[in-house]
C-alpha cells in the first residue's frame, strides 16, 4: 500500500466520503477508503494472511486452514 494516512475519498468531518465527490482512480494502493473504513484491498489481505499465515503474528494461536483441517 501506498497511502496508508488519507482515504480514498474526500471525507466530512464524521468520516464518511462526502457524496458526490470523486474518489481515487487507484484504489488498491490505499489502505482505507474514507477517514474510517477500510479498502477492498485491505480486506482481502487481511482475509488472506487469516487464513494461510505467512507469519506467527498474523494469527495467532493458529490460522484458519489449520482450523479446517
Amino acid at each position: 500500500f501506498r497511502v496508508i494516512d488519507t482515504g480514498c475519498c474526500p471525507a466530512r468531518s464524521d468520516g464518511q466520503c462526502i457524496q458526490d465527490s470523486t474518489p481515487c482512480q487507484n484504489r488498491n494502493e490505499y489502505v482505507f477508503w474514507d477517514a474510517i473504513h477500510p479498502t477492498e484491498a485491505v480486506n482481502r489481505f487481511t482475509a488472506s494472511r487469516s487464513y494461510n499465515a505467512s507469519l506467527p503474528s498474523d494469527a495467532y494461536p493458529t490460522d484458519i486452514s489449520h482450523l479446517v483441517n
